[in-house]
């Protein structure tokens, strides 16, 4: 499997679900606790039916979807956020208030709270965690406590990591934390990169944050199964990096993880159709994807790799998923070696920065230089100063 879906509040998220699923598009999904309930309301579905769904509608016969249940502690715990009416209906604190985490008991109590919720729904355990924002911080304590305590209460579980960007730049020190977790042998990890910006694509004008980052899924998928999450274009250089599924989605906060995902705004953000061009590792809107087709339709039809401008969001996200599901695997299936892969990611960043160059010569409106650096270079800056740490 290469890509599992995040969760979402938009009416009809099931039904989406379960048709990228069943089409082969996608492996499985990510539910959590602010965005599915755990008792069905009209437009949307309990956890349990959402599961039996998918799992009576998977094309993987063998061993069916993928599916994990993200407690999302790291984001009940930020300053910002407020969205609690779905999640206050699951009892992740059983003993405890909302946020509690401040000894022991509190930690060992939320999660087997967490646990239980995802023993009654079949799932894998998934370890809590919180966002952290230093390796030597309160909240990487709190970290390291929270996946111990996962550890001590089931051995066999994913453990999570959430971190901000200055903890993912941290240098030495994130290697010291990364340690320090390698060492519980977990049997998977689950990889956030908690943006401090909203928007899409992700900010990626810090290289260093990138490039830990990728150094961290390395260093991690040397003893173990790494997902990595709420990535869409960077689950491509995640997969360079070790990582062997990534997450994304149709709406922004599935694709991109930041605190704005959680405060009171309205569920799915504007339905917007836009238009992918995997060829430039980029989405445009409708105007700009036809602004460009009229100055060069031959080179715009290849930059969408032949597919047609979408005349609605399911022709988006289905171009954009098969598409994103394509370059990952091609990542995947280029050798066993990180050279290999890198190799493979390298050839793709030369063919989308030749191609950037022309469009941007065509003198396309909103297809520039600006969006070029948005789209390309700051992935490109961060993977490479990657790459050249590991060499």
């Amino acid at each position: 499997m290469t890509i599992l879906l995040h969760d979402g509040r938009r009416p009809g998220h099931l039904g989406w679900l379960k048709e990228t699923v069943t089409a082969g598009l996608a492996g499985g999904a990510i539910l959590n606790p602010f965005c599915t309930p755990p008792v069905s309301v009209p437009r949307h579905p309990s956890a349990q039916n959402v599961i039996a769904d998918l799992r009576g509608g998977s094309i993987f016969e063998e061993i069916g979807p993928e599916i994990l249940f993200d407690s999302a502690t790291w984001a009940a715990t930020l300053p910002s956020t407020d969205q609690w009416e779905v999640y206050d209906q699951w009892p992740l604190w059983p003993h405890h208030t909302r946020g509690d985490l401040r000894d022991a008991d509190a930690i060992a109590d939320h999660v087997r709270g967490v646990f239980a919720i995802q023993s009654d729904l079949d799932v894998p355990f998934l370890a809590p965690t919180v966002a952290v924002d230093s390796p030597t911080g309160q909240t990487a304590a709190t970290a390291l406590e929270l996946a111990a305590e996962s550890i001590r209460q089931q051995r066999g579980c994913i453990l999570t990591i959430c971190g901000v960007n200055s903890f993912w730049r941290a240098g030495p020190a994130l290697d010291a934390f990364m340690g320090k977790v390698a060492r519980l042998r977990p049997k998977a990890y689950y990889v956030i990169p908690l943006r401090d910006r909203s928007g899409y694509p992700a900010d990626l004008t810090d290289a260093d944050a990138i490039a830990g980052w990728l150094r961290s899924i390395h260093s991690l998928a040397l003893r173990s199964r790494v997902v990595a999450g709420y990535t869409d274009y960077l689950g491509i250089i995640a997969a360079a990096a070790g990582a062997d599924t990534v997450g994304t989605g149709w709406d922004q906060g599935q694709r991109v993880c930041n605190p704005d995902s959680f405060r009171g705004t309205e569920p799915g953000g504007k339905n917007v159709n836009y238009s992918p061009h995997p060829a430039l590792l980029a989405r445009f809107t409708e105007t700009t994807a036809r602004g460009l087709h009229d100055l060069a339709p031959k080179f715009a039809e290849t930059m969408r790799w032949g597919e047609p401008i979408p005349a609605d969001m399911r022709e988006h996200r289905e171009q954009h998923l098969s598409a994103l599901r394509k370059q990952v695997a091609s990542v995947l299936k280029s050798g066993p070696l990180h050279t290999d892969r890198f190799a493979e990611v390298h050839r793709m960043f030369v063919g989308a920065d030749l191609s950037w160059n022309h469009a941007i010569a065509l003198r396309s409106k909103d297809v520039g230089r600006r969006e070029k650096a948005m789209w390309l270079e700051g992935m490109r800056s961060g993977f490479e100063a990657y790459v050249r740490a590991e060499r």
